[in-house]
């Protein structure tokens, strides 16, 4: 198992161990074997991996710590986004262990927090560990970060494992129920924190949960201190949840004579409509989007009425018949379209693509989390992007491939950009929503502004795609064949571009036939693809460098279990056609003017009018299809590295060429 590595010895011992007044050579899962019960204080940077490393024991009581007393973490335990980011983590067996009571989750009341570090191990014997570490994979990797434990075992040192069991519960003392009561003893899954009425309950519970733990009103007037805004700077969206925990602290609480208390249940009440812009939930209500959100109880999609989204088609013929809908439509880029046969076919094959991603798109959260899971790598969730960009000049059928998403969806409607605000883009982004947003020819200004925006631009794209973690949506969205962006944004984006135009003589008959395939679809298809690739992922899945593997895989199976011979256009894997774009503008400018390229040893000089002219644009734009890794100057001149620039073009120098370089 992946998450072990925490546990593998390293030449290097930044962790020290201590047991029993002795120095330990095994690793800290060594110190666990052959207990039953655990009881931890103790910071985790993932919930799912202290569970993966913990789930050996029958019984576990976890009080979270932090890693720093930050007073931006002060509100998580008012804040139901905090409770759902935990639950989103968790795999359906640690969450059915939560249910039946024998996995215990407690949080520091508002105001208070807890550094400590302390493991009780119980069974046959007793063991207490305590120390600089914390249960994370910086701590316990023994590769970067020193740290010390001392562990003792109740045979060799009773005093100091009975001190530290009295100190535990003290702490325990001082804590509150992470667990939603609506989870204890549960029987049936059900989907939780979806609706309005569940994050309002679920306020008023954790409110009473810090009344009841007599939180002292100078402790309260301590977390509103002032400079708190100034904190907020830069903001994340860690920050924007902290700053939404603020919102909501000013809104449970207030100032009486003895200080600030908590407001009772019948107040918090005549406070719906206020609860429902904090919770998000206003303007969802009246998205036609909206609804269909994600449940770790069972890992499948339900709209926010609490009814299951993920279904299961029985009957193979609705399958053929939406297999044989997908196939004529893809087909009209052959039939309608002005081309050679190649370029007809790789057209196809990126409106098929187009679909698969979107199709995968309500679990593309869940792949970018597996897939960093996997390789220990917070850097590689950017390898998974959640933008798709379908590229063209006018007449190229970017449209028609809204409009057959739109149906098959099951989609009142798609979203053209003169309609939509970025603000609301982002807005979107960042909800619990899991479907798709379908844009209509977006401007390119979206994606390659340099402006400081937060939300349009480089920045936000770089923003989204790198710090957006748990549920979210993607956006899917059509732009003309003249867009371009620095290096930074296009691998944060799935770029695909159509080469055909359609051929606008057959433009009537065009659309009878694409009026026939449209006319009688509906969204049972997807819901049944969302449930099939629920029920993979819940299995455990592997994610690799095709993060649409998942989605061959699902469609390969319906043509199998229909008798239907797989298309060519089916593709293997993913498309790069950023890339292959960026390198024939360059070769082409490479082979046309030639003589605005000086080769100077490992060197080549552009002399930018030659090839440009005076178009700053144009040179600018030209600029944003190079790899960063090839630029070495780009200031007064553009200097390119020789052997990268001529690798990137796929140029071999002639031999003439060669020896003309060295004779200089």
């Amino acid at each position: 198992m992946e998450s072990m590595n925490l546990f593998e010895s390293k030449k290097v011992r930044y962790l020290n161990i201590i047991l029993n007044d002795e120095i330990f050579e095994g690793t800290f899962g060594d110190l666990l074997e052959g207990f039953e019960e655990l009881r931890a204080v103790t910071f985790v940077s993932s919930p799912k991996k202290f569970f993966d490393i913990s789930r050996r024991f029958r019984k576990i009581i976890l009080i979270l710590g932090i890693e720093d007393n930050d007073a931006l973490k002060n509100f998580d335990v008012i804040n139901p986004e905090s409770v759902k980011d935990f639950f989103n983590d968790l795999d359906k067996n640690t969450i059915e262990m939560i249910k039946d009571q024998k996995i215990e989750v407690r949080y520091a009341a508002l105001g208070n927090a807890v550094h400590s570090k302390i493991f009780l191990l119980s069974g046959k014997k007793k063991r207490v560990i305590t120390g600089s570490a914390n249960l994370t994979q910086n701590a316990l990797s023994d590769n970067s970060q020193f740290e010390d434990i001392i562990v003792y075992d109740e045979e060799y040192n009773p005093r100091i494992v009975s001190l530290l069991e009295k100190r535990f519960e003290y702490i325990y003392g001082k804590t509150i129920d992470f667990i939603p009561e609506r989870y204890k003893n549960s029987k049936v899954y059900e989907i939780s924190f979806a609706s309005l009425e569940d994050n309002i309950e679920l306020v008023k519970e954790l409110a009473e949960k810090n009344q009841l733990a007599g939180i002292p009103s100078e402790v309260l007037e301590s977390v509103t201190i002032p400079g708190f805004e100034e904190k907020m700077i830069n903001i994340d969206i860690e920050h924007r949840k902290a700053k939404n925990g603020k919102e909501i602290f000013d809104e449970l609480t207030k100032k009486t004579k003895k200080g600030i208390i908590f407001l009772p249940k019948d107040q918090i009440e005549k406070k719906r409509s206020i609860f429902a812009d904090l919770l998000g939930q206003k303007d969802k209500q009246e998205d036609a989007r909206a609804g269909i959100v994600y449940n770790p109880l069972d890992g499948f999609l339900y709209r926010t009425d609490k009814t299951i989204y993920s279904k299961s088609i029985e009957d193979r013929q609705e399958i053929a018949f939406f297999l044989d809908k997908l196939s004529k439509f893809v087909e009209a880029y052959r039939i309608f379209t002005i081309g050679s046969e190649e370029e007809k076919f790789e057209t196809q094959i990126r409106v098929f693509e187009a679909i698969l991603y979107t199709f995968v798109s309500p679990f593309i959260w869940k792949l970018r989390k597996i897939y960093v899971d996997e390789k220990q790598s917070e850097a590689l969730r950017a390898d998974i992007p959640i933008f798709l960009l379908i590229a063209g000049k006018t007449q190229t059928g970017k449209t028609h491939i809204l409009e057959f998403l739109k149906v098959t969806l099951g989609h009142k409607f798609y979203i053209f950009d003169k309609e939509v605000k970025p603000q609301n883009i982002k807005a979107y982004l960042e909800s619990k929503e899991v479907f798709p947003l379908l844009i209509d020819e977006v401007s390119k200004q979206y994606f390659s502004s340099t402006s400081e925006s937060s939300y349009r631009g480089e920045e936000f794209i770089k923003t989204m795609v790198n710090y957006l973690k748990d549920t979210h949506p993607c956006v899917i969205a059509t732009t003309n064949n003249k867009f371009g962006a620095g290096s930074q944004v296009v691998r944060r984006i799935y770029y695909l571009e159509m080469k055909v135009s359609f051929d606008m003589k057959k433009r009537e008959e065009m659309d009878d036939y694409h009026a026939s395939i449209i006319g009688d679809l509906n969204g049972k298809f997807f819901q049944d693809f969302l449930y099939r690739m629920a029920v993979k992922l819940n299995e455990g899945y592997s994610v690799t460098h095709d993060f649409l593997k998942i989605g061959r895989e699902i469609f390969k199976e319906y043509f199998d279990e229909t008798g239907k011979r797989p298309p060519e256009w089916l593709n293997r894997s993913v498309l790069d056609d950023y890339t292959v774009k960026s390198r024939n503008i360059w070769k082409m400018l490479y082979d046309t003017k030639k003589d605005g390229f000086k080769v100077r040893g490992k060197e080549i000089y552009v002399d930018t009018r030659k090839v440009f002219g005076e178009d700053h644009y144009e040179k600018e734009n030209a600029k944003n299809f190079l790899p960063s890794s090839i630029i070495k100057e780009d200031s007064v001149v553009l200097i390119l590295d020789r052997e990268g620039f001529f690798r990137f073009i796929e140029y071999k120098e002639k031999i003439i060429e060669k020896l003309k370089r060295v004779l200089k």
